[in-house]
């Protein structure tokens, strides 16, 4: 500790670190500092006991109160104690320091990041345009040097991250300020999208359309568009000459005297004439969270989606597509699309939904709303450009509208708060609606709604009245505020098993209203060809049985596991049947759909109707089934790892052959990782999560999808599937796998941040990216080349036919886990002295190794190793590995950690009494198992038996083992936002469908006794525990902020044996010390955010880690010496 506090005040012990790294100026920093005085005593919290019986038990819950913030003032004042014991024992221990240091890493790593994309066919290829993400916001104002000024403005294009609709590409440009902005920009028209929009105009029209009448229009297909569109506010607002608009007088812009100087870089488009004048704003995300927090809001903001409404669901598209510009705003006979998004405010994942207009289509005509437009641009540029607005008209109201969009409001008139994060576009004859879902008191989404956004009808220009023809009109009948857009109830659903989800099928022809739950799942569709025949069940619920749905050629594709196919397989069920109410599941009216059995349902005649399109495979997880016009798309899993099939799409039946093309034919497997690594993760289209909003062209033949790993950043690759032949065999040849190489494209790479000074002390160093190494041709390469990367099978000891681990056995069970490390010139360094262990085991989460360098690249450049485990209960090795850790298996999801923990000792790979173990959410379960382990004195490493404490009950190899691996292995757990009080919270009946994860303790006195021997807040015992960081948040909306609150007071009280606690009715004379901020030896902390599940720095985690792992000051990896 005197080492470390020494090594403090040494400004410069890093400098010489890299002797590649340029010199860098020192920056002053601010030091906040708590007042002086004798060091704080952890809070101890009142106990008010409330007693729970089950079964014959009887468990005291002294701190039950705790969930009661809103009625109870103690608890926001235990919270302020706690958070000022943390503050204090960070302040006295010295970390502070070396937090600095990683948020300066953390943030010169995302400056990094920040460089445009690699984009070429081939791995790192150098760009054609080389600049610094920094410059698109940095602002040359104050300078003297002419060099500086004149150096070119930049315009940041798309990143891996985009989504085309229509004529357009969409994607966030994170680079402009905190929050980002959403732009947009036209995609020069090229033969194959020439293709694509024929056969998206003849599919969803009854009438073939030439593609002279769609591609032909004089300036649809230029590949130099004008810049600005009515509502499109532009990257840099321009105004050509001086003109008057609504009686204000504006300027020439005089950027547009250096519009040369605008550069457009970065792009992962392989197209080269994309001008920066092309680019426009469609949404500020910055400006929005500006708007709120004027309001009193945005505390604890945070973007839901965004969903732009494609040009077939225009109410007259061919009006708007063919006549170009249309001097309409609102109705039917205007240009305009519209745009919807949702943002939190709170951090509790209750959303507001705004609407905004769009243009569709690019017009080179002076149009006065695009006059309107750009003054409201400029206009709301800064507080200072402010211009006062004409008479009798709300100007500033307007601005809103067209900058930000409307709100959703409620029935009884109020701003709408809690609805769901995605959102859905249908045209329904004449009427655009925006369906949604809102959210029950519990936060889940139990309705479905809807509200009428346009018509070509006289309610349209009700709905969207035009603002430039106010001056037309007399000012008593002038609009001072846009009509209230309100939505109208759907579906609601009363099962507290299931939750809602609104979505289309790819081919946009039906709307899809799932209620789904862990073991159950019905879905009703509404044709959009012909909404006057209702809505239509396509399946009854079944217990156990689960099904998504798609359409293609007037068949429905379910992938689903009926019939025991644990793995799921794909059926199709012909449309017909159901529009003509052959099977009866006409659904009369939306009021009915909530009035459907939940109980279980009698077979339906259709069963026998159904035709297998995909067999179930036992080895084979099939995750999602894709359908295109001409192909269809098998995500798998097989042996833990991510695969992709392709398969030749149906044709229309014909002749007496019911099925000519099935079973489907198969063109290619895409297996898209190092067959001699095996870490990777593999997202279909450029999604970073699973339950990301998947943007698909139904008629396209081109698959985009994007992996990544620990090391390597984010890729985007585009397969050519028109031209495949079907497989030779099952298994690729290597004439299938140059197949593959051929018809791949590299689209473009995110960079691998370089130039990083891990270790350089926050007052030695400055954050300017511009002092930081200018990337060159293989310094990426280079980096990455430093870092090791692997898959390791770990025998598991528990639960299997041999208890023998050292055996080989075909039918042990092996636990994957994915490791990486940072290899040192000298060699890999074995054993480490630290390694980070995470771990989530629960929904059978398909977690896999994610490239995200703020969090590991700090801890892997200290030397740890970091090691992502796979346990039972997590989805990659299929649903029998998840059911094999959920319920009454809910504790193999420990023991698997806990033999990974044996792995890394026997192995070599960490030393004793290195390891950090990290569980978030019901990953907590496994950080409050580790930590009660901890201090078990006669723990046994996991055997055969079900609680591990007799030894008897273990395998003969396991007798002589060390009696706890958890205490002879871990040093620190950091717990975030964890799920921890688990009898209580299944006790709860106001708690949802969640107990069918870990089963109802009020049920099944089997699931009772299973939970006694695991749940962390009832484990909690008088008995030693590691250093731990337990980290809640006030507005979480799926951990209630309780759980980590409840469990440290339960520590607190514990008698002094335990961390800093003692019993609380002992006094402190009594000579039981407790622990005072600034000792070392194993300190509780408790941090809570004011924001959601989501929320909290990485940095204060980090610190707290590796302090204790002994980590200096100023040192990248000194402590591994």
């Amino acid at each position: 500790m005197a080492e470390y506090l020494k090594d403090r005040e040494n400004q410069n012990c890093q400098q010489n670190m890299d002797d590649n790294s340029p010199s860098v100026t020192p920056a002053s920093v601010d030091k906040p500092r708590l007042p002086h005085g004798p060091p704080k005593l952890p809070p101890l919290a009142k106990r008010i006991p409330r007693p729970l019986t089950l079964h014959n038990e009887t468990f005291i819950d002294y701190y039950r109160w705790m969930h009661y913030i809103g009625q109870d003032p103690d608890v926001e004042s235990y919270i302020q104690a706690e958070s000022e014991y943390t503050s204090a024992w960070i302040e006295q221990s010295g970390i502070e320091t070396l937090q600095k240091q990683l948020d300066l890493e953390v943030s010169q790593i995302q400056s990094s990041m920040a460089r445009q994309p690699k984009r070429g066919h081939s791995f790192l290829s150098k760009p054609s345009i080389t600049a610094s993400a920094g410059d698109s916001t940095q602002s040359n104002s104050g300078s003297s040097s002419s060099h500086i000024d004149a150096k070119p403005k930049v315009e940041q294009l798309e990143r891996t991250q985009f989504w085309d609709i229509d004529r357009w590409r969409y994607w966030l440009d994170k680079t402009v300020g905190d929050y980002g902005v959403f732009k947009r920009r036209p995609i020069p028209q090229d033969a194959y999208q020439e293709r694509m929009e024929t056969s998206r105009r003849t599919y969803m029209s009854a009438q073939p359309i030439s593609e002279s009448a769609l591609y032909h229009e004089a300036g649809l297909l230029s590949q130099s568009f004008p810049s600005q569109s009515p509502f499109a506010i532009p990257s840099r607002p321009v105004v050509r000459g001086k003109k008057k608009a609504l009686g204000v007088d504006m300027d020439t812009n005089e950027d547009m005297k250096h519009k040369d100087k605008v550069e457009a870089i970065g792009g992962c488009s392989s197209e080269r004439n994309v001008s920066a004048s092309d680019v426009q704003v469609v949404l500020d995300i910055n400006r929005l969270v500006k708007r709120e927090k004027r309001k009193g809001g945005a505390g604890q903001f945070s973007f839901g989606s965004i969903e732009i409404q494609p040009q077939h669901t225009s109410l007259n598209p061919m009006h708007s597509f063919q006549q170009g510009a249309s001097k309409t705003v609102g109705g039917g006979a205007g240009k305009e699309i519209f745009l919807a998004y949702t943002y939190d405010v709170l951090g509790d994942e209750r959303y507001h939904i705004r609407v905004m207009p769009l243009p569709s289509t690019i017009s080179s005509k002076p149009d006065p709303s695009t006059l309107f437009s750009t003054l409201c641009a400029l206009s709301l540029t800064s507080e200072s450009e402010r211009r006062p607005s004409p008479a009798a008209f709300d100007f500033d109201n307007w601005c809103e509208t067209l900058d930000q969009g409307r709100p959703i409001m409620t029935l009884d008139g109020n701003v709408l708060k809690d609805a769901g994060p995605e959102t859905r576009w249908v045209k329904l004859g004449q009427d655009l609606f925006l369906y949604f879902t809102r959210l029950d008191p519990k936060g889940l989404q139990r309705e479905v709604w809807r509200v009428m956004i346009d018509s070509s009808g006289t309610a349209g220009n009700d709905i969207w009245p035009n603002p430039e023809q106010h001056n037309k009109t007399k000012p008593r009948d002038r609009p001072r505020h846009p009509p209230k857009l309100v939505p109208e109830l759907v579906m609601r659903e009363n099962d507290e098993r299931n939750v809602l989800s609104i979505s289309q099928t790819n081919d946009g022809r039906f709307v899809l209203i799932e209620s789904s739950g862990q073991t159950n799942s019905r879905t009703y569709f509404l044709s959009i060809d012909s909404p006057e025949k209702g809505w239509h069940i396509i399946r009854q619920a079944e217990e156990n049985v689960i099904y998504k749905v798609e359409h293609h050629s007037g068949y429905f594709y379910l992938r689903t596991n009926h019939n025991k196919a644990s793995n799921f397989k794909v059926l199709r069920i012909p449309v017909e049947k159901f529009l003509d109410n052959s099977f009866e599941t006409l659904v009369d009216t939306p009021a009915e759909f909530h009035k459907v059995s939940d109980g279980p349902a009698t077979p339906v005649q259709h069963y026998v109707q159904d035709e297998v399109v995909l067999e179930h495979d036992p080895n084979e997880y099939l995750e999602r089934f894709e359908v295109f016009v001409e192909h269809f798309v098998a995500w798998i899993w097989r042996g833990g790892l991510q695969e992709f099939r392709i398969f030749q799409a149906p044709r229309s039946t014909e002749g007496n052959n019911p099925n000519p093309d099935l079973p489907l034919t198969e063109l290619l497997r895409v297996r898209p990782y190092d067959p001699d690594i095996k870490v990777v993760t593999v997202m279909p289209g450029n999604i970073r999560d699973e339950e990301e909003r998947l943007f698909r062209d139904f008629y396209s033949t081109k698959l985009r999808y994007s992996n990544c790993s620990f090391i390597h950043p984010w890729a985007l690759y585009e397969l050519d599937m028109h031209d495949l032949t079907p497989l030779a065999q099952m298994a690729n040849t290597k004439e299938d796998d140059d197949k593959i190489k051929k018809a791949t494209r590299l689209v473009c790479q995110e960079p691998f941040p370089i130039g990083v000074h891990f270790g350089r002390s926050a007052e030695g160093s400055l954050q300017d990216i511009d002092l930081m190494p200018k990337d060159t041709e293989g310094d990426q390469g280079s980096e990455m080349s430093r870092y090791r990367e692997l898959r390791i099978m770990v025998p598991s000891t528990h639960g299997t036919g041999n208890q023998d681990a050292d055996v080989e056995d075909s039918n042990a069970i092996m636990i994957p886990i994915s490791v990486v490390y940072y290899s040192y010139p000298d060699g890999d360094r074995f054993p480490r002295k630290a390694g980070f262990v995470n771990a989530y085991g629960a929904y059978g989460t398909m977690t896999s190794a994610l490239f995200d360098p703020a969090k590991t690249l700090p801890l892997l450049r200290r030397g740890l190793v970091y090691i992502q485990i796979h346990p039972r209960g997590d989805g990659v090795m299929g649903p029998s590995w998840y059911t094999d850790g959920k319920l009454e298996n809910k504790r193999n999801t420990f023991y698997d950690v806990e033999d990974v923990l044996l792995y890394l000792r026997d192995s070599g790979m960490v030393e004793p009494g290195g390891v950090v173990v990290q569980g978030r959410s019901a990953g907590g379960l496994v950080t409050g198992w580790i930590a009660n382990r901890w201090g078990e004195v006669d723990q046994l490493t996991p055997g055969n038996s079900t609680g591990g404490h007799e030894e008897e009950d273990a395998a003969p190899a396991q007798r002589g083992k060390p009696k706890n691996i958890v205490r002879e292995m871990v040093k620190v757990v950091l717990a975030q936002v964890p799920f921890l009080d688990v009898i209580a919270g299944m006790s709860d009946p106001h708690i949802p469908w969640v107990e069918y994860e870990w089963g109802s303790p009020l049920q099944s006195r089997e699931i009772f006794e299973v939970m006694k021997a695991y749940s962390p807040y009832d484990r909690v015992r008088n008995q030693p525990y590691p250093a731990m960081m337990v980290m809640g948040g006030l507005a979480d909306g799926r951990v209630s902020y309780a759980e980590p609150l409840k469990f440290v007071a339960k520590l607190r009280s514990i008698d002094g044996k335990t961390n800093d606690c003692q019993s609380v009715e002992e006094k402190l004379d009594q000579g039981k010390k407790r622990m005072c901020a600034g000792e070392k030896e194993t300190p509780l902390l408790l941090q809570m955010e004011d924001g959601g599940h989501f929320s909290g720095s990485s940095s204060l985690w980090m610190a707290f880690a590796l302090y204790h792992l002994g980590a200096e000051p100023c040192t990248a990896d000194s402590y591994l010496d």
